[in-house]
């Protein structure tokens, strides 16, 4: 449990206050001799949530500067994770999965913002999901193949309440790849590819509009520990 404290941008106005919040998180954690699982419940509860405006991040009134005082909201979720694997021969065969589930509102009618309560926060997914599997094997040779899921999100606070869907982004679902072969015991050549499957969606509508993720996307490379 802690307490959260932001200050707001400059421009604040005098009767305007920080952000603050009472945070609390708790969870369980289990370590077996092939597999490990975890969950965590967080809850943050802000008397006073804010956002901090940018050119390259404008509020959700549109502000370029300064701070967007949205009012009291709720930040609430459950995050699991899990990791497992297998033998196949020579190869081992690692599994993992991470979900997060989040609910992000506003938690009280605030006539000064005009946000009312259930109005949701901008830029928190509701779902998130990452699953990774691959082969690793003795002689260095690792593949692995991450897929990775997220919610739509609201472009400014309280998109849900609104007619358009011109106030949200789109969800989107990305597959990634990463070969690796390790040259020495510090050094290691690797293939990646982006965005596998070359999906394309739009994950930003600021500041200037719709913004697609980045295309299939493929480099070539020596990492070097030293």
């Amino acid at each position: 449990m802690h307490r959260g404290f932001s200050p707001l941008g400059g421009g604040a106005r005098a009767n305007e206050d920080p952000e603050t919040s009472k945070n609390w998180e708790a969870g369980l954690r289990y370590f077996g001799n092939a597999f490990f699982a975890e969950m965590i419940g967080f809850h943050s509860d802000f008397s006073n949530k804010a956002e901090n405006c940018s050119v390259g991040s404008p509020c959700s009134n549109g502000a370029t500067s300064g701070s967007f005082v949205t009012g009291e909201a709720e930040i609430s979720g459950v995050e699991f994770q899990l990791q497992t694997g297998t033998r196949a021969g020579e190869f081992y065969l690692p599994v993992s999965l991470t979900y997060t589930f989040t609910q992000a509102e506003i938690s009280k009618d605030n006539a000064a913002s005009g946000l009312k309560k259930g109005d949701q926060l901008k830029d928190v997914p509701e779902n998130q999901m990452s699953f990774r599997t691959g082969m690793e094997h003795p002689s260095g040779w690792d593949n692995y193949l991450v897929a990775t899921y997220v919610d739509e999100m609201c472009a400014s606070a309280g998109c849900n309440n609104t007619a358009t869907k011109l106030d949200e982004t789109e969800s989107l679902f990305l597959v990634d790849f990463i070969s690796r072969y390790a040259l020495t015991a510090s050094a290691d050549v690797f293939l990646k590819v982006d965005n596998l499957f070359d999906e394309r969606q739009i994950v930003a509508r600021l500041p200037d509009g719709a913004m697609a993720n980045l295309p299939r996307t493929a480099s070539l490379g020596i990492s070097v520990n030293f």
